[in-house]
C-alpha cells in the first residue's frame, strides 16, 4: 500500500492490529537466484574482536577525549553490521492526578513512588508495570523488576529526581584519591522486614552471587570494574560488618550509579539458599532465580510485596522496619497489571487509579491538551534487532548480509510512527545511543567535533542516515546486491521474516508500521507477540530472526548501551561474536 494519505495509512494499521494478516514461514533473504556470493548453507560469522577490545579499553580509559572517540568507534562498528536498526527515542507520556505528590520519573525511566502521597488517602492505586517475569530482581534487568526492586530494597545509593546519585542505605561513602577503593558505611538503623539487622556481609553476599557467571545475572557486567571479577571479587565487610570495602580494577566514574541498580541489592542469604528448586539433592545449583518465584521473603526497602495476583495486581505495603520509614507517607500502594488500555484509562477517569506511567497512543489523541498529562524524555532507544547468526542469512557473505540489513535503515517511516501512530510519544532515532545521552564530560554525545563526524547531517539531523524515509534508496541498495523487482517495485521473490515482540499497544503499533513499510518492498514481516518471559528467553538465546529491541540506559553514559553488545554480555541479543 502506497502511503499517500496519513489517515488511510493509520486506518490500515489499526485494521492490522485487530485482524490477522498473512501467515508465512520464514524464508532466506538470498531467495533470489542472483543474490548470495557466500558459501551455500553457511551463515558468515562477524569478527567481534575489535568491538570487545574497545569495550574493555573504554572501561579502563581515563582520558575523556580518547574515551569519547572509542565510544563513537564502538557505535560505528554496531551500525556497520546493520543488525540493530534505530527506530525511536521514547518520550514518556504520563497521567498524574493533580493531588498526587512525591512521585517522579528519572531520565532512565525509573518511577520512584517511595514518598507518594495524596491527601486523605491511605491506599493509592497506580498503573506502572506489567506482569513481571519474576522477582529475582538482582538477576533481571527489565523496567518492571527495576521498579519493584527500587520500591522494596535498600540499595547503597539512589538516583534522585534530578538524576543525581546520593547515599541511601550507606550513610557515608569514601572514595580513595586514586578512585579505586570505595568504602560504604551503612546506616545504624538498617533492618530487614523481619527486624534483623542488615549487615555489610549481606551486600557482599549479593555482589558475589550476582557476579557469578553460573547465576547468569542479566547485568552482571556491572561488576567487571571490581578487582577479581567474576569469581573472586575484591570486596569485604569490616568494623563489625558496618562497612563494605570495594576495590576496583580501574576507575569508573559512574560506579555510584551502578550501586543504585538492582544487581547490587542486599540479599537475605536464607531466602536464596532455602528457595524451592534452587539446588538439587546433591547441592548443585539448578535455578538461581528460584528465590524470585514467591513473595514470601524478607525485604529491605520502603515497601514489601504482600500480594501478587498474577496478571491482575501487586500490592505493596509499608515496611515498618525501613530505615527511612517516616518519609513513606502511604501505607499501601496497589499496582494494576492489566494491559487493557481502555480499562486502565477508565480506572483513571473514575479516580480508581491516580497515576499511569505510559499512556497509550489511542488515548493520547483525546487528552493531549490535558493539564494532567506530563512528558518525560527518556534515555531510551527502541530498535529492531536481527540475529546475525540467523539461517535467513545463509549463503550471503558478511558484507552482503550487513548491506541487506543496512538497506532497511531507509525503508522505515519513523516520522509517521512517532507523529501519527504514537501521537508524539517519541522522537525519531538515527543513532543507537539515545540522542539526549551525555558523553561522560557533561556534554552531548551526539554532536560533531574535531574528533568525530557523523556519517549523515541531512537537514541538520546528525546520525547514521536521514530521518526522512527514502524507500527508493533501499531499492537501489537491494538491486546492487542482485535483488530483482517486479513491475510493482516489489521483490520478484518475496522475503518473509518473523518479528518477535512483547505485548503492549506501542509495541504492536510499531510492529504494524514496520510491517507495512517493508511490505512495499515485498518483504513480508510476520509480527509475533509473545509473553514477556518467553520473549526475553528466546531473544537472549538467539531463537529468533528479527526482534523488537528496547533499552533504557541505567546511567547517563553511552557505555550503558554499548556494553550490552560485547560478545559475552548476557544482553548481546544480536548474537555478535557467537
Amino acid at each position: 500500500m502506497l502511503k499517500t494519505n496519513k489517515q488511510y495509512k493509520l486506518i490500515f494499521i489499526m485494521i492490522l492490529l485487530f485482524s490477522s494478516f498473512f501467515l508465512y514461514s520464514c524464508q532466506d533473504v538470498n531467495g533470489n537466484d542472483n543474490v548470495g556470493q557466500g558459501e551455500k548453507g553457511v551463515v558468515a560469522k562477524i569478527d567481534w574482536t575489535e568491538y570487545d577490545t574497545l569495550i574493555s579499553n573504554i572501561a579502563k580509559e581515563t582520558d575523556p577525549t580518547l574515551r569519547m572517540q572509542m565510544m563513537h568507534r564502538a557505535e560505528d562498528i554496531i551500525m556497520e553490521t546493520g543488525a540493530q536498526i534505530p527506530i525511536l527515542n521514547v518520550i514518556n507520556k504520563t497521567l498524574i492526578k493533580p493531588e498526587l505528590s512525591g512521585v517522579y520519573i528519572t531520565s532512565t525511566g525509573l518511577v520512584n513512588i517511595n514518598q507518594a502521597y495524596m491527601p486523605n488517602k491511605d491506599i493509592l492505586s497506580m498503573k506502572i508495570i506489567t506482569e513481571p517475569s519474576g522477582l529475582a530482581f538482582n538477576l533481571l534487568s527489565t523496567e518492571d523488576t527495576t521498579f519493584l526492586c527500587n520500591a522494596t530494597s535498600a540499595l547503597l545509593t539512589k538516583i534522585d529526581k534530578n538524576v543525581k546519585t546520593t547515599p541511601s542505605a550507606a550513610k557515608d561513602i569514601e572514595i580513595s584519591s586514586d578512585k579505586l577503593t570505595y568504602t560504604f558505611t551503612l546506616r545504624d538503623n538498617l533492618k530487614w522486614s523481619n527486624g534483623e539487622q542488615i549487615k555489610a556481609s549481606d551486600y557482599e553476599y549479593s555482589f558475589r552471587f550476582s557476579a557469578a557467571e553460573e547465576n547468569a545475572a542479566e547485568a552482571r557486567d556491572f561488576f567487571k570494574y571490581i578487582d577479581g571479577y567474576p569469581n573472586n571479587l575484591n570486596i569485604k565487610s569490616i568494623d563489625n560488618e558496618n562497612k563494605l570495602i570495594i576495590k576496583l580494577q580501574y576507575p569508573c566514574a559512574y560506579f555510584l550509579d551502578i550501586a543504585a541498580y538492582p544487581t547490587c541489592m542486599p540479599l537475605y542469604k536464607n531466602d536464596i539458599e532455602n528457595a524451592k528448586g534452587y539446588k538439587d539433592e546433591n547441592g548443585k545449583v539448578i535455578d538461581p532465580k528460584a528465590w524470585g518465584q514467591t513473595i514470601e521473603r524478607v525485604y529491605s526497602g520502603p515497601y514489601i510485596i504482600s500480594e501478587w495476583k498474577h496478571r491482575e495486581s501487586i500490592t505493596l505495603k509499608k515496611n515498618p522496619y525501613y530505615y527511612d520509614k517516616d518519609t513513606v507517607k502511604t501505607n499501601q500502594i496497589d499496582l494494576m497489571l492489566t494491559q487493557d488500555d481502555a480499562v486502565i484509562y477508565d480506572a483513571y477517569k473514575n479516580d480508581d487509579i491516580c497515576f499511569i506511567k505510559k499512556v497509550s497512543s489511542s488515548i493520547l489523541r483525546d487528552i493531549k491538551d490535558s493539564d494532567e498529562l506530563h512528558s518525560f524524555p527518556l534515555l531510551s532507544i527502541n530498535y529492531m534487532i536481527f540475529n546475525v547468526n540467523s539461517k535467513i542469512f545463509e549463503g550471503l557473505t558478511m558484507e552482503e548480509a550487513s548491506t541487506f540489513r543496512k538497506a532497511l535503515f531507509y525503508a522505515i517511516d519513523r516520522e509517521f510512527i512517532v507523529n501519527v501512530a504514537l501521537q508524539g510519544g517519541a522522537i525519531p532515532a538515527n543513532t543507537l545511543v539515545p540522542s539526549a545521552c551525555l558523553d561522560g564530560n557533561g556534554e552531548l554525545f551526539k554532536k560533531n567535533s574535531e574528533y568525530y563526524t557523523y556519517p549523515d547531517n541531512t537537514n541538520g539531523e546528525l546520525g547514521y542516515f536521514p530521518i526522512k524515509r527514502d524507500i527508493e534508496k533501499t531499492r537501489q541498495i537491494l538491486k546492487s546486491l542482485g535483488y530483482k523487482f517486479d513491475k510493482n517495485n516489489k521483490l520478484d521473490t518475496p522475503i518473509t521474516i518473523e518479528y518477535l515482540f512483547n505485548p503492549s499497544q506501542i509495541n504492536s503499533l510499531v510492529a504494524e508500521c514496520i510491517q507495512q513499510d517493508l511490505l512495499e518492498l515485498g518483504i513480508r514481516i510476520k509480527p509475533t507477540s509473545m509473553e514477556i518471559a518467553q520473549f526475553l528467553s528466546q531473544r537472549a538465546t538467539g531463537q529468533f530472526n528479527l526482534s523488537r529491541g528496547g533499552w533504557n540506559l541505567d546511567y547517563d553514559d553511552p557505555s550503558s548501551f554499548l556494553d550490552i553488545n560485547a560478545s559475552k554480555s548476557p544482553n548481546n541479543f544480536a548474537q555478535y561474536g557467537k
